[in-house]
């Protein structure tokens, strides 16, 4: 679901996509499990970052997923 907010003075109308929180912790687990986690790394991983989107932190969860990709693709965090 995409919301619309007001524009604000600017004009400028962002968007918010809401995503259910059980399809956001299965997309993370899914993340951590593609990256060689196993069940208890890969539910650790989810926890943490879905509790960071739910409480308004983004930017300690779902904005850190291509962060980690980068990093997991370089060698320097592993699972």
């Amino acid at each position: 679901m995409t919301i619309a907010p007001e524009s604000g003075p600017d004009g400028f109308e962002p968007s918010v996509t809401l995503v259910a929180a059980e399809l956001l912790g299965s997309i993370y687990h899914g993340i951590a499990d593609a990256h060689g986690a196993d069940a208890e790394e890969a539910g650790f991983f989810r926890d943490r970052l879905l509790r960071a989107d739910l409480r308004g932190h983004s930017t300690q969860g779902s904005a850190l997923i291509p962060y980690v990709d980068e990093m997991i693709a370089a060698g320097q965090m592993r699972f």
